[in-house]
């Protein structure tokens, strides 16, 4: 019955131009959006493919970004126990030479207190040879 109305108003002589017309614009226009829905899909499937390409998309790069975030969180971590474990080792090493300046500088001071009392010493001795022997014998009290 559709169709038996459809080719009356077609093949009518006031109707039938104004129709057809109309129908051949309303094609002109369905091809036309039939070439854009095409156009639309053919981008649609370009978009899609760069957001789910499994190894170029956007989500697997947004996935070795979170990988990559979480890797670097790891070892900025365990680079920081390194640096606590060094800092700790200095401050061992650092006390350990403090104490050795220390002893140091007391070695330091008896051995200027000897020194000083050879120097002042004067050697009493009549010949040159006592007065070597004498400065002989005090070096050696003095260091042994």
């Amino acid at each position: 019955m559709m169709l038996t109305f459809a080719w009356s108003v077609l093949t009518s002589r006031l109707a039938g131009p104004i129709a057809t017309a109309v129908a051949v614009g309303l094609a002109v226009l369905l091809g036309v959006a039939t070439v854009q829905k095409a156009g639309v899909e053919r981008e649609r499937d370009k978009l899609e493919s760069s957001v789910e390409h499994p190894t170029t998309g956007w989500r697997a790069r947004f996935g070795q970004c979170r990988g990559n975030v979480l890797t670097l969180e790891a070892s900025v971590e365990q680079q920081n126990k390194k640096i606590v474990a060094l800092g700790e080792q200095s401050a061992a090493r650092l006390a350990a030479a403090d104490a050795a300046l220390s002893a140091a500088r007391r070695d330091n001071a008896g051995l200027n207190t000897r020194l000083n009392r050879l120097l002042s010493a004067p050697a009493t001795g009549a010949t040159l040879c006592e007065r070597v022997e004498q400065i002989d014998r005090a070096v050696l009290e003095a260091f042994q």
